[in-house]
C-alpha cells in the first residue's frame, strides 16, 4: 500500500502518542487487508492452474475463507479507526466510506451469527451459510468463467447468495473477486483498490500538516525543525534491549 518511506510509517516522535497509535493502526490495518488479498489471489490463481474443474478440497476452502474475512475484519478495523483521525473528509474518503459500509454490515453479521441461526435457517434466505460464498471471474481463451466457491460444507443450491453478474471483460488474471454472505456482496478488488487511494491521500495529507505545525512551533521555541522531523519512529522495536530488562525485572 505505502512505500516503506511514507511518512505515515516513520511518524516523528513529537507527535501525540495517541495520535501515533491511531495512525499506526490505520496503516497496519491497511497492510493487513492488502497481504490478505494478494494470497487470495494467488490461492485462486493456483486452484485454477492446477484444477481448474471439480471442487477444491477442505483446506483450499479453509484457506479462501480465512483471507476473504480476515479482509472483511481489516476494512471494518481500518474504517472504525479513520473516524477517530482528524482527516476532512474528502469525495474519495466519503465514496470509500460508503462503499465499504456493506463490509461493517457483513462483519456485524458474523458477530451475531450464532443468535440468528435459527431464524435464517427458517426463512432459508439467500446467504445462509455462514462463511458465504466467494465469486469470481478468470479468462478463459476468448471468453470469461465466472466460478463460485462455496466457503463451508453444505453444497444446496438453495444456499447460494445472488450475485451480480458481471459483463466487463477483465484485461488479465482473476478479477471481479466478491465475498457473498449474510445478504450482502462486497467486491473486494474493487475496496482494496479503493483502500489503495485513501491510505495515499491520508498520508500526504498528516505528512504536509504535522510538518507545518512542528515548523511552527519550533518557531516560536527557537529550535531546528529539522531536527524534530528527523527524529522518526523506528521501522522495528528495539526488542534485543527490552528482553534482557524484562528478565532483570521478573528476576
Amino acid at each position: 500500500m505505502l512505500p516503506e518511506e511514507a511518512f505515515l510509517r516513520r511518524m516523528p516522535r513529537a507527535i501525540d502518542l495517541e495520535e501515533r497509535l491511531l495512525m499506526d493502526g490505520l496503516v497496519t490495518s491497511a497492510d493487513l487487508a492488502a497481504f490478505a488479498f494478494g494470497r487470495l489471489r494467488e490461492r485462486l490463481a493456483q486452484y485454477e492452474a492446477g484444477q481448474g474443474t471439480g471442487a477444491p478440497d477442505r483446506i483450499k476452502i479453509l484457506e479462501l475463507a480465512h483471507f476473504s474475512w480476515a479482509i472483511v475484519d481489516q476494512i471494518h478495523n481500518f474504517r472504525s479507526t479513520a473516524r477517530r483521525l482528524s482527516f476532512p473528509a474528502s469525495e474519495r474518503y466519503e465514496a470509500f466510506i460508503k462503499r465499504t459500509a456493506d463490509v461493517t454490515t457483513m462483519r456485524n453479521g458474523m458477530d451475531h451469527m450464532f443468535a440468528n441461526t435459527r431464524n435464517r435457517a427458517k426463512k432459508k434466505k439467500a446467504g445462509f451459510l455462514p462463511y458465504g460464498h466467494l465469486s469470481y471471474v478468470v479468462p478463459v481463451g476468448l471468453g470469461l468463467a465466472f466460478n463460485v466457491i462455496n466457503l463451508g460444507s453444505i453444497q444446496e443450491e438453495s444456499f447460494i447468495s445472488p450475485l451480480v453478474d458481471t459483463h466487463q471483460v477483465p484485461d488479465e488474471g482473476i478479477c471481479r473477486i466478491s465475498l457473498a454472505a449474510f445478504d450482502q456482496q462486497i467486491y473486494l478488488d474493487e475496496i482494496l483498490s479503493s483502500l489503495e487511494e485513501i491510505i495515499i491521500e491520508i498520508d500526504a495529507f498528516y505528512e504536509e500538516r504535522i510538518t507545518e505545525q512542528i515548523r511552527a512551533i519550533c518557531r516560536q521555541e527557537n529550535i531546528d525543525p529539522e531536527k524534530v522531523l528527523a527524529y522518526r519512529l523506528p521501522r522495528l522495536p528495539h526488542m534485543k534491549v527490552m528482553l534482557p530488562r524484562w528478565k532483570e525485572r521478573r528476576g
